[in-house]
């Protein structure tokens, strides 16, 4: 009867065990294929950071540059070259505000015609009509 009872176990036992093995070898692999997924996005964000880190490198290199340096001194602290004069002009705004309006022009004024006959229809019509108007 003990032998019974061995011989049940021991058949039973070597099933449970590759059992247990099985289950964890599947379970490994999920965890595996898993992983797997983390790391290919992994990959792709340190692509991306790398692209990124290369184009701030070369905007580093811009910025370090001699001309960019004099540009920036020009541009935004107002320096200059020995013997320049800086000329400041203000906004297209305030520009805008101080220029005159410009003209209305109607259909058949003197906004079609170049200069030298405006000036000739308004100082000599005489001339204007000889010469234009038939």
């Amino acid at each position: 009867m003990l032998f019974k009872i061995f011989r049940f176990f021991k058949e039973r036992g070597v099933f449970l065990i590759v059992a247990v093995i099985t289950m964890a070898a599947i379970r490994t692999a999920f965890s595996l294929s898993g992983r797997q997924n983390e790391l290919l996005l992994a990959r792709q964000k340190l692509d991306q950071e790398q692209a990124e880190q290369e184009r701030l490198q070369g905007i580093q290199k811009g910025i370090n540059s001699p001309d960019f340096i004099e540009k920036e001194a020009r541009d935004k602290l107002g320096k200059a070259k020995p013997g320049e004069t800086i000329v400041v002009l203000p906004g297209e705004d305030v520009l805008r505000t101080f220029s005159p309006p410009e003209p209305q022009v109607e259909e058949g004024g003197l906004g079609n015609l170049p200069v030298w006959r405006q000036w000739v229809k308004t100082f000599l019509p005489e001339l204007n009509k000889a010469l234009f108007q038939g």
